[in-house]
């Protein structure tokens, strides 16, 4: 595949299918260990699946509509590119984190979803405690699985990077590659979801989730537009400063796996943030004139 400026990162793979992705990310993981235990990732990809489905023991279906199934495998996607650019960039590390971090991935907002006795509203009143109940899903499952029971701390760690507000530095890592583990997962998670070609249909969603944990400053739908601008700069700063500028391995692995030297999540973002930022320019009536027009829904 030669070099196209038109390009979308969401092109490359089917994000809508599960499976797609998976495909891709154990075609990911054979170019760097041949003999990577995928059946176990496997094991429990399929988990997470059955848990958004409303299939897993002792949990509801996923009933939150950002922060959803498709969140999570942007993020698994973008984790497992984030790895393979890095060991290209000369970065060791060992197949025992490579497990561990994408098996993390697919945990990383378990915390959305609820318990068969949470039967109240919807998930989205856990976004200012997910992360911890996130954890608190990882525990679980761990504890069940000799093969991760003694990661547990690792994995917490490397979760707790995914908080928008939690300092990177001030976590207590047991090595090194862990603490790199936690910095890809901090910037997968944000990227995967800012690049994703369909960010600006769902931060409607993302709205109800706010409305619902209580968190204050959105009155209206047209909140969420009109304060993204700010997010995506201090977002960034974060991922450039506080998580130690991981995208800069991605055109790396876009270079090895597709031949195109860039990193297609950053031209993603900058490409939602410009149609975001043209759709408001000229005042609200007429962004929500563009946005029924372009996703057949109504703003209020």
């Amino acid at each position: 595949m030669g070099l196209d400026n038109d390009i979308h990162v969401c092109d490359l793979v089917d994000m809508n299918d599960p499976f797609c992705v998976m495909a891709e990310v154990r075609g990911i993981i054979a170019r760097m260990f041949p003999d990577f235990d995928c059946e176990t990732l496997d094991k429990v990809f399929d988990d997470i699946l059955r848990l958004f489905a409303g299939q897993y023991p002792g949990y509801l279906k996923c009933n939150t509509h950002y922060h959803n199934l498709r969140h999570t495998t942007d993020a698994f996607m973008a984790m497992i590119r984030l790895i393979h650019g890095a060991i290209l960039g000369g970065w060791h590390i060992n197949q025992k984190n490579v497990m561990l971090a994408m098996v993390t991935t697919l945990m990383h907002d378990t915390g959305y979803i609820q318990k068969t006795t949470e039967s109240s509203g919807t998930g989205g009143q856990y976004t200012l405690v997910h992360i911890e109940r996130s954890i608190l899903f990882l525990q679980s499952y761990f504890l069940k699985n000799r093969l991760f029971v003694s990661s547990i701390k690792d994995c917490s760690d490397i979760l707790r990077c995914t908080g928008f507000d939690t300092s990177v530095d001030k976590i207590r890592f047991k090595t090194p590659q862990i603490e790199l583990m936690g910095r890809l997962l901090g910037t997968a998670d944000l990227i995967g979801q800012i690049g994703d070609i369909t960010y600006i249909k769902k931060l409607p969603h993302l709205y109800q989730e706010f409305i619902e944990a209580n968190i204050e400053g959105y009155e209206t739908e047209m909140d969420i537009f009109d304060k993204t601008f700010a997010f995506y700069q201090i977002t960034r700063k974060r991922i450039d400063n506080d998580l130690g500028n991981m995208p800069r391995f991605l055109p790396n692995h876009f270079k090895s796996r597709f031949r195109i030297d860039q990193d297609l999540y950053y031209l993603a973002m900058e490409k939602n943030i410009s149609q975001l930022n043209h759709m408001l320019e000229n005042g609200h009536e007429s962004f929500k004139k563009a946005y029924k027009t372009r996703y057949g829904r109504t703003i209020h």
